[in-house]
């Protein structure tokens, strides 16, 4: 005999342990007394709180990006003589170059279809964030995405470095050159 149908046959041949008859009922009084079935639904609140919570935190996260990053008309002024925005055209796109703060966004307007590449000098500026932009990829003072929809304006936002007098941006279309600027960072 095989030592499983052993155990097995010992088993069977215990007599089953009956439980008390009134630990169903006591069992039963203490659900009820602890709030009964609405007890058992207070963790779905809490996660479904942490959730919402989450996505709210997202959605401010969100909203202060577009808020710092959109383009906006300076109306004070500034004890510097560079300009605090500037505009550069090509036949393939427009770019806007703007300052927020220590920031500076390049606002690419592109006037057809295809791949965009931007590139500075990395040394001068690091990414901070891309918004808009379809299919993108970046490297250290490189980016690339494609342009699907002529409707939808792309922003970069790069944070120069301390050290930096001027930032060189390249702007590709479809690999070949359309615009260099040299953008005043002092």
């Amino acid at each position: 005999m095989h030592p499983d149908e052993e155990l097995i046959a010992r088993l069977q041949a215990m007599p089953q342990a009956e439980p008390p008859s009134d630990l169903r009922t006591a069992i039963m009084d203490s659900v009820r007394a602890s709030g009964g079935a609405g007890a058992f639904r207070r963790p779905a609140r809490l996660a479904r709180r942490v959730f919402l919570g989450g996505w709210a935190v997202a959605a401010a996260i969100i909203l202060i990006f577009f808020v710092i990053a959109q383009p906006r008309t300076e109306q004070h002024s500034a004890a510097t003589m560079a300009p605090l925005s500037a505009s550069y055209r090509s036949e393939a796109l427009t770019l806007e170059v703007s300052r927020n703060g220590s920031l500076v966004k390049l606002g690419l307007i592109p006037l057809r279809t295809g791949s965009i590449t931007i590139e500075w000098d990395p040394k001068s500026a690091e990414l901070v964030a891309i918004s808009g932009a379809e299919a993108a990829s970046s490297s250290k003072g490189r980016t690339t995405f494609t342009v699907f929809d002529l409707s939808r304006r792309v922003g970069i936002v790069l944070r120069p470095r301390p050290s930096a007098g001027s930032l060189s941006v390249r702007v590709l279309s479809e690999k070949r050159e359309v615009i260099r600027a040299a953008v005043d960072l002092n």
